[in-house]
């Protein structure tokens, strides 16, 4: 069921971040950096309040093991609260954030982000009640609609018009306005006039490990933003932040499939059957992740000249030094977010935020102390440097509930490595003999075939090694039963729900004998 809602989630983000693609591409032809440095410092503020906002209750939902109307409306409740206190404080201070960033734009866009940042802490539980459900085919749907129909086209049509940053701004409230209505229209969720002070102290207790979690990850991740725009004014901002979109499409597309899948999976897997095959699945979990991450970090960092040009144009060059430094931190921060998963699903929140805490201050330490001494580009390898540090705190804090140690996720991971090492090689080669005889798009293309056929090459050779003969076997299962399900649809017995899965079948991947048996009793509308 987890590979499964994974696929969904997966398809979701797929699409959104090929629209994002599309409109990386559009907008940088018709936006300067300045613009995007302003919607980035605007960002760094939103993303803290959400956090706030949110406090991990939506977590709690998901983690529950008892729910009732009333704490759902609870948690509403709360949400809404917390926002409104954010609100005032956010536009009490906004001159003072102004200042802070050195962006003076700020003031007037605020009040109109703070819209959009209601909105979105709305439809935060009745979206994790969705996701509680494993209902991932439905979240999929609404992201690509409401950022392809919302976002992308207003954005690109507003900034066709030249209102600048406000093309993004307003688009983004559109998109949440969408998404709020899709949301409430599948889940609604109503909030209480009172509060139960025993549901809201379960979600708190809870919701504030994760609070503490997300708020210290928020605060590493933004924290690299601030740090150039208050060192380096908006137009930096504008060049760091396109290098980090580009690096980050794929992260933020695998990334979100393991952090709300595997989240879910993990808290619905202890529900039902204990710690048993949590270490399997840790060390399959964090090889997919090097299987795919691997190469396409090798690609982005051989290949940020003719993907800098492809995508932005020429007038982004600054970019192609900070897209190479931050493109090889991108398997580490996949990793860690699949061992941060299986600790919030053990309950080990506060030692999660514990590790994030540490992470924020390496953020801003490394960062301020490379920007010091090489600019913007200095403050990507204090990143890089924080982000190898944070993948190997936060995974060793997970191996130990999982029974292992590093020796085993290392040979988990061996094969993979080799694999890119080898597809590196060959593209490096490949590059000498292409750059300057042929344009851009067709070196990039040559080049990637010539890495990626030794990279598959060596997996095949590597085959029998038991984590990737795993995956691998769940993949063909996986596929198997998709193109059945295609295949005989009007065949299949049972009752099938739209969204739902069939109550007859008792595997997820029934021609392997490793896995679980799936819960038969699960709500109809489960994928």
């Amino acid at each position: 069921m987890i590979m499964r809602a994974g696929l969904w989630v997966f398809a979701g983000k797929l699409g959104a971040q090929v629209t994002r693609l599309v409109l990386v591409i559009i907008l940088a032809r018709l936006l300067s950096p300045e613009a995007f440095g302003v919607v980035a410092a605007v960002q760094v503020i939103v993303a803290l309040s959400e956090v706030v906002v949110r406090f991990g209750v939506g977590a709690a939902l998901i983690q529950s093991e008892r729910l009732t109307r009333r704490i759902e409306g609870t948690a509403m409740t709360l949400m809404l609260l917390l926002a409104g206190m954010i609100c005032l404080v956010i536009f009490a201070a906004r001159g003072l954030l102004a200042d802070w960033m050195n962006i003076p734009e700020l003031v007037e866009v605020l009040p109109v982000t703070l819209l959009s940042f209601v909105i979105a802490a709305a439809t935060n539980p009745a979206t994790n009640l969705i996701a509680r459900e494993m209902d991932y085919r439905f979240l999929a749907g609404i992201e690509v609609a409401t950022y392809a129909l919302g976002y992308g086209l207003v954005a690109a049509v507003l900034a066709w018009q030249g209102y600048s940053y406000w093309s993004m701004i307003i688009g983004t409230l559109v998109q949440n306005l969408l998404r709020a209505i899709l949301i409430f229209r599948r889940r609604p969720v109503r909030p209480v006039l009172v509060i139960d002070r025993t549901e809201a102290a379960g979600l708190i207790r809870f919701g504030g490990g994760v609070f503490l979690t997300q708020m210290m990850s928020t605060l590493a991740r933004r924290g690299d933003n601030a740090i150039v725009s208050s060192m380096f004014g908006a137009a930096a901002l504008g060049y760091y932040s396109r290098a980090y979109a580009l690096m980050d499409m794929t992260n933020a597309l695998l990334g979100s499939v393991f952090r709300e899948v595997l989240f879910s999976g993990f808290s619905k897997k202890r529900r039902e059957s204990g710690t048993e095959g949590i270490g399997e699945a840790f060390l399959m979990a964090h090889a997919f992740a090097a299987l795919v991450i691997l190469p396409i970090s090798a690609a982005m960092y051989l290949l940020a000249d003719e993907v800098v040009l492809i995508l932005l144009g020429r007038k982004w060059q600054e970019v192609v030094p900070l897209l190479e430094v931050l493109s090889l931190g991108m398997y580490f921060r996949l990793a860690y977010k699949v061992s941060g998963a299986f600790n919030m699903a053990s309950g080990r929140v506060y030692g999660n935020a514990a590790r994030n805490l540490a992470y924020v201050v390496e953020v801003v330490a490394f960062g301020y102390l490379g920007g010091s001494i090489a600019g913007v580009e200095g403050v990507a390898w204090g990143v890089l440097t924080a982000l190898g540090c944070h993948f190997v705190t936060m995974t060793h804090y997970a191996l130990g509930p999982c029974g292992l140690r590093w020796p085993a996720l290392l040979r988990a991971l061996a094969p993979f490595v080799l694999a890119a090492g080898a597809g590196t090689l060959a593209a490096m080669g490949a590059l000498s003999l292409l750059r300057g005889s042929l344009p851009e798009t067709a070196t990039a293309v040559l080049a990637s075939l010539a890495g990626l056929l030794p990279y598959l090459a060596v997996l095949f050779l590597l085959r029998r090694q038991p984590v990737l003969a795993r995956v691998l076997r769940r993949f063909v299962n996986l596929v198997t039963k998709l193109r059945g399900g295609r295949n005989g649809g009007g065949k299949k017995k049972g009752n099938l729900a739209p969204g739902g899965r069939n109550s007859k079948m008792e595997r997820p991947f029934p021609s392997d004998p490793e896995s679980p048996p799936s819960d038969t009793t699960s709500r109809k509308d489960e994928p």
